[in-house]
């Protein structure tokens, strides 16, 4: 399953990708929009940054029978953000605990006539026999009920910047 999603903020692109490459930024988003977080690793150089973060998260969309067996009320998930800093692009991979999903996306930040946009590329793929597709649909729309308060939050936070 394939789709984008762009993420506007108020600010131009060069501020939100100074937002993009902080760990604070992180712990500060992830304090409000998981049950808990753990920041695994870090890196920030010249050139790029990266964040691999553990998190539990609340689903945010109804389970249907058919998936119960793969989701609890939390998701448990590993997440990792790199960003190329020069080019404002970037990978997201997430991990989810028990469940044989596959989610990743490409991102590229662009100015907008706003402020920064973040276009995301989402592909989410489960090779679960029959019931496959209807797990991804079930993961990108929890994605997709978590973006309107992702990006509140976000937005909130790129006031410090």
């Amino acid at each position: 399953m394939k789709f984008e999603d762009v993420y506007r903020y108020s600010k131009d692109a060069d501020t939100v990708m100074r937002m993009f490459s902080d760990r604070a930024y992180f712990e500060k988003k992830y304090a409000e929009t998981t049950l808990d977080y753990e920041v695994l690793e870090h890196e920030l150089s010249a050139d790029t940054f990266r964040i691999r973060c553990k998190l539990t998260m609340p689903l945010n969309v109804p389970v249907p029978g058919f998936a119960k067996k793969f989701f609890g009320q939390t998701m448990n998930v590993v997440q990792e953000d790199t960003w190329d800093l020069k080019n404002r692009t970037g990978r997201l991979t997430v991990e989810l605990a028990g469940v044989p999903v596959t989610v990743k996306a490409t991102m590229a930040l662009r100015e907008g006539s706003g402020g920064g946009e973040n276009h995301v590329n989402w592909d989410i793929g489960c090779n679960i026999p029959l019931v496959g597709n209807k797990v991804a649909k079930l993961v990108a729309d929890d994605i997709q009920a978590k973006s309107p308060g992702d990006l509140s939050v976000s937005e909130k936070i790129l006031a410090e910047y």
